[in-house]
């Protein structure tokens, strides 16, 4: 096989780890010139020959390699019983006496209904917790599901996780009313399972809505294009006419820093309402800001981008608002408002 390497490398094979980059031609060919049937060195072995490799001293014995073929081939028999009709050949006898992959057998139809669901669940912090950042959120809630006792879906694989998938997420120091994730069960979902989970959560965090839902190959934060926020202020008539303003301007230019670069961007395209209102629902005391903007790849506005361009507040006093997100919408080319829920 060394040689066969060479002679492909030499061929001109370069990063054939990548599948633009390999071409199976040069190898077939590499072989063919060194002598060699690649598909002899892939054929099932049987326990008592000698592997091609059995020369070179590895941490993994034959003796191990014989045991995990072994109890892996228990292991499909017990979970995929054949029936006592089926013929069973030589080859399929001897399966458990060689090294290799079972033969592939096509799985049996489903003759009942699936018996799993997928949830959507409606979620809001406030309090403390607005200081936590969505990679918290997530943990919080995985924990959460843990001890509530709730029958999630994992991944496959060496590292499964549980099948969550949230939307879009929520800024550190935004506190919210309209979060949502999907939620991958192994059983259909009952109500009791909302009341369970929300018994786990810490202070700050509460359930307001969870409902089944049939279709969720569509990510969240794929589907949602609008977030609707209020930001309770003190009273000023001034600030309904600066907003008026903002309005009224074609672009409105700001800068956004990343890692790699500094660009300015126009984010009028995704103001799509501003109002002052007297009386907030957050503070009956206070004022606040009202704003619809958008969100997801078609453009996005922040509302911190907003008040700074309004010239509400200085960049200095911005932390010490409270913005909250009210609703979190998809609007199609219509007019029409959805709710996650509502999709």
């Amino acid at each position: 096989m060394g040689q066969v390497i060479e002679t492909v490398f030499r061929m001109g094979a370069r990063f054939d780890g990548w599948t633009e980059g390999f071409d199976f031609t040069l190898w077939l060919k590499a072989f063919a010139a060194r002598g060699i049937d690649p598909y002899s060195y892939l054929r099932e072995r049987r326990f008592s020959e000698r592997l091609p490799w059995a020369h070179i001293e590895l941490d993994v014995s034959t003796e191990h390699l014989m045991k995990e073929r072994n109890r892996t081939s228990t292991l499909l028999k017990e979970s995929k019983p054949s029936p006592a009709s089926e013929p069973v050949t030589a080859s399929d006898d001897n399966d458990d006496e060689q090294f290799g992959r079972s033969r592939k057998k096509a799985p049996a139809k489903a003759t009942v209904a699936p018996n799993k669901g997928n949830v959507r669940i409606q979620w809001g912090r406030k309090g403390l917790t607005r200081f936590l950042s969505h990679l918290d959120n997530i943990r919080v809630f995985e924990r959460a599901i843990r001890r509530a006792g709730l029958p999630v879906e994992y991944s496959q694989g060496f590292n499964p996780h549980m099948r969550l998938s949230f939307g879009p997420p929520l800024p550190l120091g935004f506190t919210s009313e309209a979060e949502y994730f999907d939620i991958s069960l192994e059983r259909p979902f009952q109500p009791e399972m909302a009341a369970a989970l929300e018994k786990t959560l810490p202070e700050g965090f509460h359930i307001i809505m969870a409902k089944s839902v049939m279709n969720t190959r569509e990510s969240l934060s794929g589907k949602l294009n609008r977030a609707v926020y209020e930001v309770p202020v003190e009273s000023n008539p001034e600030i309904e006419y600066r907003l008026k303003q903002l309005l009224e301007r074609i672009s409105v230019e700001v800068t956004r820093v990343s890692k790699e670069e500094s660009r300015r961007v126009d984010i009028r395209p995704a103001i799509f309402r501003l109002e002052y209102r007297r009386q907030s629902s957050l503070d009956p005391q206070k004022a606040c800001l009202f704003m619809e903007l958008g969100v997801g790849t078609a453009g996005y506005a922040r509302p911190q981008e907003v008040i700074l361009e309004s010239g509400i507040v200085e960049e200095t006093l911005l932390p010490m608002l409270e913005i909250h997100r009210k609703a979190l919408l998809f609007a199609d080319n219509g007019g029409n408002f959805l709710t996650p829920m509502e999709f």
